[in-house]
């Protein structure tokens, strides 16, 4: 529906919003191990790709990446997770795989500084509500300068 431009370049300035479909993740991999170090590798290249201007301290490690992301270029993330409960309708009997799932979300994204917030919304919804805040936005500013 948008381009990768375009998603891109309507982002708000201070934020960096990122989306990875777990549910395909999910089905290239064989366990949710495998699957939670995929999405980590995966996530730290496109960061690393996106961030070249910052020094990486340990490129292997996500939480350290958006660290330096945080404090090397002063961006936030707002993570959007698209299917975020295939997991558990995947893996419906693996309790342990669910603990496991929850504690990587919960130690990866909770209550860091370099996450401004975190949303399961699809990320068309999120397109939509970005537009409304820009006419918004705009309607105001024109009002302002008035």
């Amino acid at each position: 529906m948008f381009s990768k431009k375009y998603r891109l370049s309507y982002l708000p300035l201070f934020m960096r919003i990122l989306m990875k479909k777990l549910q395909e993740a999910l089905r290239m991999t064989h366990s949710v191990d495998e699957m939670l170090s995929m999405l980590g590798k995966y996530l730290i290249f496109d960061l690393a790709e996106s961030f070249e201007q910052v020094r990486f301290w340990d490129k292997d490690n996500l939480i350290q990446v958006m660290k330096d992301i945080f404090l090397g270029a002063k961006r936030s993330f707002m993570i959007l997770i698209d299917e975020w409960d295939c997991l558990f309708r995947e893996y419906q009997l693996d309790t342990d795989a669910q603990k496991r799932y929850l504690d990587f979300l919960r130690v990866e994204l909770k209550d860091q500084e370099y996450i401004n917030a975190i949303s399961t919304m699809n990320w068309n919804e999120v397109i939509d509500s970005l537009e409304r805040s820009k006419k918004l936005l705009e309607a105001l500013w024109a009002m302002d300068s008035r």
